[in-house]
């Protein structure tokens, strides 16, 4: 398992602003996928934390998470997993 995490500016996809500084943890797990050849193993990225600094609530919708000059683009939804990833450049920010 790769695992990112550190601090990130989430903003609103496609906009630089309102712009929150957030600490994620992001990981690339190995998981069992079945198709009609049977099953394989691929990759996939789990969010396991997003959070903003002082309890700050997060609204649903689509971010770009931005580290450094990576961006990775997120769903926020109501539902868990709370966080789904759209992009697929995740191992870019995982170590």
């Amino acid at each position: 398992m790769e695992l990112g995490y550190g601090t990130g500016r989430l903003v609103p996809t496609d906009k630089r602003s309102p712009a929150m500084i957030v600490s994620y943890q992001i990981s690339q797990q190995m998981v069992e996928a079945k198709n009609s050849n049977g099953s394989f193993l691929r990759q996939q990225a789990v969010v396991h934390s997003i959070a903003a600094p002082s309890g700050q609530q997060i609204a649903l919708g689509d971010f770009d998470l931005l580290v450094g000059d990576q961006v990775v683009r997120l769903k926020h939804v109501a539902n868990d997993p709370e966080w789904l990833v759209l992009s697929s450049n995740v191992s870019a920010i995982c170590v």
